[in-house]
């Protein structure tokens, strides 16, 4: 759960938090766009928080090459390649509806990844970062004056 918070809370994932948590205690029902979706977000409630959902969904929906779900994610959400990104929506769009779903279906879900911008995570990023900011929490609870001491030594050396 922590980690899960952790990597929501930035721009873009950050609006679906209130969402997550009504889901997460049976406040609000979980829903997915399609059935297919429920494979790579169940365990997120219906709401995509990782990089690695887009990657799988991409596959999945649109058959995209691992490669080509890796550069979608560099293109698309590190905004880099603007002209690559259009060429993957057209991929993205076209290997879908070989694959029968509909255009509206697939537009809503890229403009869901739009929306989400560079701010997504891989979940071993946000694993890692929510296990340091744990420990450090801790450190700070338990051992104030060393952490302090540690702390300022750090920042002082840096200066």
């Amino acid at each position: 759960e922590l980690v899960a918070l952790y990597a929501m809370y930035r721009p873009g994932p950050m609006d679906f938090i209130d969402g997550y948590i009504k889901r997460k205690r049976g406040l609000e029902p979980i829903t997915y766009y399609h059935p297919i979706m429920e494979k790579y977000l169940k365990d997120t409630y219906g709401v995509i928080i990782y990089q690695e959902q887009v990657m799988l969904l991409s596959q999945e929906i649109a058959n995209f090459t691992p490669e080509e779900s890796d550069l979608l994610i560099r293109a698309v959400f590190c905004r880099r390649l603007t002209q690559q990104e259009t060429a993957l929506k057209e991929k993205f769009i076209r290997g879908g509806m070989e694959n029968g779903y509909t255009e509206e279906f697939l537009e809503k879900i890229w403009r869901d990844w739009m929306r989400c911008g560079n701010y997504l995570f891989y979940k071993s990023h946000a694993v890692c970062y929510t296990w340091l900011a744990y420990k450090m929490a801790y450190l700070k609870a338990h051992y104030p004056e060393e952490f302090m001491q540690g702390y300022f030594t750090i920042n002082d050396k840096a200066i």
